[in-house]
């Protein structure tokens, strides 16, 4: 899934190991999601990342994306994360301030079913 920022932001939004991006744990309810925890890719998960899908937030500088952790199906253990640029950047380059991609492995054979949200502050 790709999504583009409406303006180009201030700094590159990844890797995510810098802990300026990641994905969020909590479920629906708010609290942590053992069902969400098993599908991201663990340097995805970021602690800073404390809403939910019904209450997205994002510190300053951070982004966070919310799975809906009834949403979730035939998506492999660890393998949901946040990749690449969108675009090309003012720089020229593969940006990392245009937007990201939300990415996945199945678990089985079929499709891939993940809905949710994601926030983004500025610095």
């Amino acid at each position: 899934i790709a999504v583009s920022f409406p303006v180009e932001v201030p700094q590159a939004i990844l890797p995510p190991i810098d802990g300026v991006s990641g994905i969020g744990t909590n479920g629906n309810n708010g609290q942590p999601s053992a069902v969400v925890a098993e599908a991201v890719n663990d340097p995805f998960e970021l602690p800073a990342c404390t809403g939910s899908v019904i209450n997205t937030t994002a510190p300053p500088g951070h982004l966070c994306v919310y799975v809906r952790s009834t949403n979730l199906v035939n998506v492999a253990p660890e393998s949901l994360d946040i990749s690449g640029g969108v675009g090309l950047g003012s720089d020229g380059g593969d940006s990392l301030r245009l937007g990201f991609l939300v990415v996945a492995e199945t678990q089985a054979a079929g499709a891939i079913r993940a809905r949710g949200t994601w926030a983004y502050t500025a610095p």
